[in-house]
């Protein structure tokens, strides 16, 4: 059994019909019927069948195919990993990354990735999720960064890490002296938030809303550099996602408070990529990126 005749069923079998699976391998069609006749002979079963409506699988065909697809998919990955070895290319990878995400510790993961892994380069996409999931499926990216998922079959979401709400305040705040505050107190404070329409801003008026509390604002901006740099400038009060604050808290810029009875749900972070894509760097990636999240400090799943 060789590779050229599992790709050639494979082919076959992906077009339905001889005349295209040639075309696109790039062989005549007598030599991909004798592909798949010796590929017959080695498994002793008939694996298509040709009717007046092309070409179908049999049943020892369908038992065999998935087997077919994951031998030729290792045997592809692993040929393109020895090349690139051998020749020592760095490879660059395709990545977007969504707006919102650059705000949080996605570029350092990445540059704690890049620092690991020497033979690697990227080329760096920022956008909204909407493009970022346009470009995956186009297969226009490699790697995407997103806070949602979307019901697409051709495309696969693996969380990385979750990120919970809290409530950021200057240095010298009194609810520094607390071990927690309620919402209701929160809201009794000026608030610096997202414009109205964001996703956070949604979630924060629910979570008020809900509690049939009001508040007032301060200031409304786009961008969490903006509403940290007011927070700290004691003009207000706001809420966001822990790892938008790392650096700040670390350096005693802010403080972040517990809520009571924390009314926010986690704000969710995926990996995405194209299911066809089977590139070993996906997998390298993944793996790293929840043993880096998943460390001490960081945001575990």
């Amino acid at each position: 059994m060789n590779m050229d005749a599992i790709e050639s069923f494979i082919e076959i079998i992906r077009y339905g019909s001889f005349t295209e699976a040639s075309k696109n391998l790039y062989v005549p069609q007598p030599t991909l019927s004798h592909r798949m006749n010796q590929l017959e002979k080695d498994l002793g079963e008939k694996l298509i069948k040709r009717d007046n409506k092309g070409i179908h699988l049999t049943k020892a065909g369908e038992t065999f195919l998935p087997f077919a697809m994951q031998v030729f998919e290792g045997y592809s990955r692993g040929k393109k990993a020895i090349e690139v070895t051998k020749m020592g290319i760095d490879v660059t990878y395709n990545i977007g990354i969504s707006l919102a995400l650059c705000q949080s510790m996605i570029p350092s993961f990445l540059s704690n990735y890049l620092n690991h892994n020497l033979d690697s380069s990227m080329n760096l996409y920022v956008s909204n999720s909407d493009m970022i999931i346009q470009s995956l499926k186009n297969q226009e990216l490699e790697i995407g960064f997103t806070r949602y998922t979307v019901n697409d079959e051709s495309l696969v979401f693996d969380e990385i890490y979750k990120d919970p709400i809290c409530l950021i305040v200057p240095p010298h705040h009194p609810f520094t002296k607390r071990e927690s505050v309620t919402l209701e107190e929160a809201c009794s404070e000026t608030l610096i938030l997202y414009r109205e329409g964001s996703n956070l801003r949604n979630m924060v008026e629910a979570a008020i809303f809900d509690l049939n509390l009001t508040y007032k604002t301060k200031v409304e901006a786009n961008h969490s550099e903006l509403i940290k740099f007011f927070v700290k400038s004691n003009l207000g009060i706001t809420f966001l996602p822990e790892s938008y604050v790392d650096y700040e808290v670390k350096n005693k810029q802010v403080m972040k408070i517990n809520l009571a009875d924390n009314p926010f749900s986690f704000r969710h972070t995926y990996i995405a990529y194209h299911k066809q894509n089977k590139e070993l760097f996906i997998e390298k990636l993944i793996k790293q990126s929840k043993a880096y999240f998943n460390s001490p400090g960081n945001h575990k799943i």
